[in-house]
């Protein structure tokens, strides 16, 4: 399968499902690079949004999202304080859904070039958000892609924000 026409919208939802099975299957043929060592994918979550891993008798889940394009809407209005909790949204909800209780964030910051307020600012929301979640942001990154990182014209910084969430499976879903 190769590419196809648009549909209406702008998008091929078939395409990007076909796109996104094809991704997870070759992901799925690194599993046994694990296997019976710490950090052994679980076997039985296939294609789940937040998947298991094995360290010994702990179960962590991990998840990885962004927050897409909400952020031309927050370059449009010139406000970027809210935008972490929809990046701990996109994580936690996805690890909250398989039974895990998220704990650490790591995000990165692609952008075309660097606005110190506007970093700030979304820092500053993901403290927030963070704090509301109980969740600690251990790890992170800004990157400096100039062209290669687009969005609203009139912004005074395109950026692409996504993170990667772990968490403990729930103390109620282990096994006795």
């Amino acid at each position: 399968m190769s590419t196809a026409s648009p549909k209406p919208a702008g998008y091929d939802i078939d395409l990007g499902n076909a796109c996104s099975r094809n991704a997870y299957a070759w992901a799925k043929k690194t599993f046994p690079n694990r296997a019976g060592e710490p950090g052994e994918p679980a076997q039985d979550l296939d294609g789940g949004f937040s998947n298991e891993i094995r360290f010994g008798q702990e179960r962590l889940g991990i998840s990885s999202d962004g927050i897409g394009t909400k952020i031309e809407v927050a370059e449009r209005v010139g406000r970027f304080d809210t935008l972490g909790y929809d990046l701990i949204a996109m994580v936690a909800d996805d690890l909250i859904a398989g039974g895990f209780v998220p704990s650490n964030l790591s995000n990165i910051i692609d952008v075309n070039t660097l606005d110190y307020d506007v970093i700030d600012e979304l820092m500053r929301g993901l403290h927030d958000a963070a704090n509301f979640s109980r969740i600690a942001v251990t790890g992170g990154e800004i990157a400096e892609l100039g062209n290669r990182i687009g969005g609203w014209p009139g912004a005074r910084m395109n950026f692409n924000w996504c993170s990667t969430a772990v968490g403990a499976l729930h103390p109620s879903l282990k096994s006795p």
